[in-house]
């Protein structure tokens, strides 16, 4: 949102001052006047650069989520201390549990694909305490196919399986670590 938010302001101050400006100086038929606004263009330019370079964030090929935690994330883990016959709703696993198609809101905690999801993030995580990255690196979460390994995560979280340790680093919970202490059926 605050993307979107920042982009729409920006793209409107650009897009409905530089016409105006560079319009006016245009009239005043001088050469110098011309290349002022050009001059500012470019200096803003510059500095903008140079903003990127201070507090850019490296994000390529990076999931929204990976670069920045979302507010509403920290709402649901707080919310979704589930017990063992839970079932996982969009509002604990997704972020706003919106969805155009009211059949696809909710599904059952037993989906047999998302298990072994679960399963598998709980088993790559271990004793570790890894960050989202590397998780996802782990289980090769990258082709699993668009929003199933974030899915799977926030599931995992929701079951109390991870919990979150720092501000991007997951761990398992003691009840997982029982779990996954015992053999596998």
């Amino acid at each position: 949102m605050a993307i979107a938010l920042y982009y729409a302001l920006g793209t409107g101050l650009g897009g409905a001052i530089g016409p105006l400006l560079f319009g006016r100086l245009i009239e005043t038929r001088e050469a110098g006047a011309v290349a002022f606004g050009y001059h500012l263009g470019g200096s803003l330019m510059i500095v903008a650069g140079l903003v990127e370079v201070l507090l850019g964030v490296e994000a390529a090929g990076r999931s929204l989520e990976e670069v920045a935690h979302p507010l509403s994330a920290e709402e649901v883990e707080a919310a979704a201390r589930p017990s063992e016959e839970t079932r996982v709703t969009s509002r604990g696993a997704t972020r706003s549990g919106f969805s155009l198609f009211q059949q696809a809101s909710s599904y059952p905690g037993t989906d047999a694909e998302r298990a072994e999801e679960v399963r598998r993030i709980v088993d790559a995580v271990g004793d570790e305490r890894l960050s989202r990255r590397e998780i996802a690196t782990r289980v090769r979460g990258d082709t699993w196919g668009p929003g199933r390994f974030g899915t799977a995560l926030r599931t995992a979280i929701a079951e109390g399986l991870l919990e979150k340790v720092g501000r991007v680093r997951y761990a398992l919970t003691p009840r997982a670590r029982r779990r996954a202490r015992q053999p596998h059926e």
